[in-house]
């Protein structure tokens, strides 16, 4: 038989002959019971040591923000003279900053340990967005003999350095810790007149305060805000932010006073630090004073035997910036349709971006209306806590050689992403029909196509 191509004339004849099934909508519904808990964005934290510049991220939020600032310690002046204060602390909350915007800072310098002279030498201010520490958003005062002052700090929190402990005729006195989240800075301990041992630094925000000296021994440093990190007595280092102890009533190295402990309170090497320990001296070459810990102690003082000994230095402020990315809508694209048949498809998303917050429903929203308003005529919706990646929903019992519109979704706490809307048009499964037309000629319907027939 010859088989003749169809005309537009034979497929309005094929339309015409077909018969139009109810459309029948089947919704695949994925439920869990007690749905876990969405994953939102973890705090970002920024530690800001050195520079003088910071350029505001992307993902800035205004509304959800803290930055805390401590300045720099004091130093320890050297031959039994003036010991180091700490740096004070202050903290503001929700900042409104513009991202891409460049914000100026100052990290206030450690104050560095004496050399035979009485006057300390003072820590720098930290100060945040401005160019000065009166002009800033936030900022707190470095140390001096004094712990840095409240007064003269920018913050709606705000607390005080410890002060330098008091020295003696010959002994040097401790350190004073930095003030912290969790409170002032402790007071380094004084040192033992005559010839006693130094006294301990103090401890960092919220700790206690460093020991005396005594006329055998060197005070034991003050604990931080926990109650620990005491440097022992006799030149123990402190740790976790508690200060130095005080050198012991010996010659040369064994009177040293102890090394305040870094402080931890946003992390094991980020927090305010505690005072450095006051140097010993019985005769002869006397102990140096003890360095602070970071951020923000005061150096101990050194001793005065034959001749002057050097001072611990203060050390350095910090600018800590934590905020919470905001929360907005995911992001998500519509894949092709996939294993198309006469009644059912696989439909295909992916979410490229959850917004912050992991999306707790997502699915695809489908019909036969390519406006798809409202949503859809049907949806498919899964429960759960979902990351980026692909997924796929079902449908079945769909009528064959129909055209139906899909786009996927993703729901998180904001509200409901939309992809963009892709077609696609399931197999004909009506079967192949003959008819006789007229003599010596026949057409055949296969699968919406209409071959002529001839003998």
């Amino acid at each position: 038989m010859k088989n003749f191509a169809s005309t537009s004339r034979w497929r309005r004849l094929t339309a015409s002959l077909y018969r139009v099934a109810s459309l029948i909508l089947t919704v695949s519904v994925l439920t869990a019971g007690t749905l876990p808990l969405p994953v939102r964005a973890a705090v970002t934290t920024v530690y800001l040591t050195s520079g003088t510049s910071w350029t505001v991220p992307s993902d800035w939020n205004s509304s959800s923000n803290t930055i805390e600032v401590i300045g720099g310690g004091g130093g320890g002046s050297g031959g039994s003279a003036t010991a180091g204060g700490g740096g004070a602390y202050s903290k503001i909350t929700n900042l409104t900053l513009t991202p891409g915007a460049s914000i100026t800072y100052q990290i206030g310098i450690g104050g560095a340990g004496g050399v035979g002279v009485y006057a300390a030498d003072p820590g720098g201010d930290t100060w945040f967005n401005g160019a000065s520490l009166a002009g800033s958003s936030v900022g707190a005062k470095g140390g001096t003999t004094s712990g840095g002052a409240t007064t003269t700090g920018v913050g709606t929190t705000k607390f005080a350095g410890g002060n330098g402990g008091p020295t003696s005729t010959w002994t040097g006195g401790g350190g004073g810790g930095a003030g912290g989240p969790l409170g002032n800075g402790a007071n380094g301990g004084a040192g033992y007149g005559g010839y006693g041992g130094g006294a301990g630094g103090g401890g960092n925000g919220g700790g206690s305060v460093g020991a005396a000296g005594t006329s055998a021994n060197g005070g034991a440093g003050g604990n931080n805000f926990s109650g620990t990190g005491s440097g022992a007595s006799n030149g123990g280092n402190g740790s976790d932010g508690g200060g130095g102890g005080g050198g012991a009533k010996l010659n040369g190295a064994s009177g040293n006073g102890g090394t305040g402990g870094s402080g931890t309170e946003w992390d094991s090497t980020h927090g305010s630090g505690g005072g450095g320990g006051g140097g010993g001296c019985l005769s002869g070459t006397g102990g140096v004073g003890g360095a602070a810990g970071g951020y923000g102690g005061g150096g101990g003082t050194g001793s005065w035997c034959s001749s002057r000994t050097t001072g611990g230095s203060g050390t350095q402020g910090i600018i800590v910036i934590q905020y919470t990315p905001p929360v907005t809508l995911s992001s998500i694209t519509t894949n092709a349709p996939t294993n198309v048949a006469v009644s059912s498809a696989t439909l295909n998303g992916n979410i490229t971006s959850t917004g912050n917050d992991n999306p707790t429903a997502r699915g695809f929203a489908w019909g036969t209306n390519s406006l798809l308003s409202g949503g859809g005529t049907a949806t498919t919706s899964e429960g759960g806590s979902f990351s980026t990646g692909t997924f796929t929903g079902t449908l079945s019992s769909l009528t064959s050689y129909t055209t139906y519109y899909v786009r996927a979704y993703a729901t998180n706490s904001v509200g409901t992403a939309y992809g963009s809307i892709v077609s696609f048009t399931t197999v004909d499964g009506t079967p192949a029909r003959t008819m006789r037309l007229f003599e010596g000629f026949t057409i055949k319907f296969i699968s919406g196509s209409i071959k002529l027939y001839s003998r």
